[in-house]
């Protein structure tokens, strides 16, 4: 009898065990994506598959002719990985959106810009003040344009309620 206890405890802990193995990977690959070494249109893209299975949206990625060419740092690519994530969270979370639209593209000889697109329920984007947002806890925006302010960019926020939300990132190559 000891010994089915016994056997049934060992199986709970090796259950758990694998378990929290899954999340550590999952964990690392948030922080570090092993798909990154791929380039950035391909990182975009296999995000843009992992949050559509996450959050059960459509969310398609489209790419300029050249872009797959341009060699940009992990340290740019995984700050625009984030952008995405965070704006996907947004949309759905607080937009409801259904459709993500992301797209990259080359704007003129050194600059790149990334475009997402949701059509989400939008916000008053004219009149949001990120301190206060940060102040209550919601970092989202204030991260966003944080990031790209670190990476010399500009970050652009367009949304209306009821129309859905814009958020362009222009960035140097």
């Amino acid at each position: 009898d000891e010994k089915v206890v016994d056997i049934s405890r060992i199986k709970l802990t090796e259950t758990i065990a694998k378990s929290v193995v899954r999340e550590l990977r999952s964990l690392c690959d948030e922080l570090a994506p092993p798909w990154m070494d791929l380039g950035l249109v391909e990182a975009l893209t296999e995000l843009a598959e992992r949050l559509s299975q996450v959050y059960d949206i459509q969310i398609s990625a489209d790419f300029d002719d050249g872009t797959r060419e341009i060699e940009i740092d992990n340290e740019k690519s995984l700050s625009l990985l984030r952008i995405v994530q965070e704006a996907v969270s947004n949309a759905v979370r607080h937009g409801e959106a259904t459709e993500i639209h992301v797209q990259l593209r080359k704007s003129g000889v050194e600059n790149m810009t990334l475009e997402i697109i949701d059509n989400g329920n939008g916000f008053d984007a004219e009149n949001i003040n990120h301190e206060t947002l940060r102040v209550e806890g919601h970092r989202g925006l204030a991260s966003m344009t944080e990031r790209m302010s670190l990476m010399g960019g500009t970050f652009k926020i367009k949304s209306v309620p009821g129309k859905g939300t814009e958020i362009t990132a222009t960035f140097q190559i």
